[in-house]
């Protein structure tokens, strides 16, 4: 088994977790006329969150013990 199709759900949890990061620079932040901060900041935990999913789904797929 190839390591894209055994990883395949851990790259696609760390792909969304860069894609959210870059999203996040792309479109940054600005402070309006009434000084109010106006970003993404939704953005940011979602990074986290599926960081970590995808780290915690890599090391649980690489040391999981298969039924033979």
């Amino acid at each position: 088994m190839n390591f894209i199709a055994k990883y395949r759900l851990a790259l696609l949890f760390l792909l969304l977790g860069a894609g959210c990061l870059v999203t996040y620079n792309v479109i940054g932040s600005h402070v309006d006329e009434a000084g109010i901060l106006r970003e993404p900041f939704a953005l940011v935990p979602m990074t986290w969150i599926f960081l970590l999913l995808g780290v915690i789904t890599f090391f649980v797929t690489r040391f999981r013990k298969r039924s033979v």
